[in-house]
Parts: structure tokens; C-alpha cells; sequence
């Protein structure tokens, strides 16, 4: 079983990453918000972006991995077709289950949870 995300799950170029903050609709919740736009695909894609100045490179690395797993292990919930960006602000001291509340409630506004 792989534990990683495929390079194919990860937004990677600027300019997609420019369509993703042009077109997609925003959800804000606890310390984290949520920008998914459709991507034409089968798959759903991620991005985590901390903001500027979020703690050193250890606590951004952290928050990044984070989601990363989360988006991981939740993807057969997620509807696919779908970029999604999560913005990690600065001051957010959630632990990893109240991560993955917050995540699945960002998912649920934008109607791409499904339980």
C-alpha cells in the first residue's frame, strides 16, 4: 500500500496553482481555509500553502505533512474532480483528530464530502 501521494495528486505548477486561487470557490474554517475549484479530471489534487511567516520550517513542514495524510487517508470520501488548496494560518495549535475535524468540516460546506 502506497503511503505517499502520487506526483499526479499534487498541484504543482504556478499556473495551476493561478487557476486554483482565480476560480475556486473559498471556505474558511478554524485557522485553515479551503480553495477547490474543478479540475477536469478523475482525481482529485491537493496543495497545503502555510501563510507567511507560520512558526519555522519545522512546524510549516509539519502542518504540510499533516494534510497531506489526512487528504490521503480520507480520499475515497472525497469527491474527485476536484484542486483543492488548504491555507494553514498562523497560531493554529489543533491537534492531529482536531485537524481532521476541521478538514472534514471545510469539505462538507463545499460539498465534497462524502460520508
Amino acid at each position: 500500500m502506497r503511503r505517499s501521494l502520487t506526483k499526479s495528486e499534487i498541484v504543482r505548477s504556478s499556473a495551476e496553482i493561478d487557476r486554483l486561487f482565480r476560480t475556486g470557490r473559498r471556505y474558511n474554517g478554524s485557522g485553515l481555509k479551503l480553495i477547490a475549484a474543478p479540475n477536469g479530471l478523475d482525481y482529485s489534487r491537493l496543495i497545503v500553502i502555510p501563510v507567511r511567516h507560520f512558526g519555522n520550517s519545522v512546524q510549516r513542514n509539519l502542518a504540510r505533512r499533516q494534510y497531506k495524510e489526512l487528504f490521503r487517508t480520507n480520499k475515497d470520501r472525497i469527491r474527485s474532480g476536484f484542486d483543492l488548496a488548504f491555507i494553514v494560518y498562523k497560531g493554529q495549535t489543533a491537534s492531529y483528530g482536531e485537524k481532521e475535524l476541521i478538514l472534514i468540516s471545510l469539505l462538507s460546506q463545499a460539498g465534497l464530502w462524502t460520508a
